[in-house]
């Protein structure tokens, strides 16, 4: 091979790497900035629990920072697409109308914090869908669901 052939070769080699090292580059930027987003999305999401009246310790809310951040990421995963879909509202319904998938399932009572949990999810990671799903549920009777029901023994 003759000189030129050689330092074309070289120059390939160098603008191959260069291409490569560019696209790993920029995709651990966007990988980073995407873990800061989720992990200010977790950081707001424990706040609102606090304010909710969850009390953790140190240690609880780094788990809990954690496993959230690995499951809602920076776009909340699959709550918001179904928030968005319009199907979150069926699964908040199974949920309350049913404690087993078997033929064990029964009604369940449900605090209203559960809902709010849901709702702090959904108004941080979602927020086009928040005014639906706060409208959704101001449809359920939360004072008759801490009340016994007359059917119920009293203690």
């Amino acid at each position: 091979m003759d000189r030129r052939t050689d330092e074309r070769i070289i120059y390939a080699v160098v603008a191959v790497v260069f291409v490569a090292l560019l696209v790993w580059g920029l995709a651990a930027f966007h990988e980073h900035r995407m873990t800061k987003e989720a992990g200010a999305k977790a950081g707001q999401l424990i706040a609102k629990f606090e304010e909710m009246g969850w009390s953790p310790t140190e240690e609880q809310v780094a788990v809990a920072r954690d496993q959230i951040v690995s499951t809602l990421g920076t776009d909340g995963g699959t709550i918001c697409t179904t928030a968005r879909a319009g199907a979150r509202q069926g699964v908040v319904n199974l949920s309350l109308a049913m404690n087993a998938g078997s033929p064990g399932a029964r009604p369940l009572i449900v605090g209203v914090k559960v809902l709010e949990a849901d709702a702090s999810v959904i108004e941080i990671y979602c927020p086009d869908a928040w005014g639906e799903f706060r409208a959704f549920m101001a449809g359920f009777d939360f004072a008759s669901a801490s009340s016994p029901s007359p059917a119920s023994p009293s203690p």
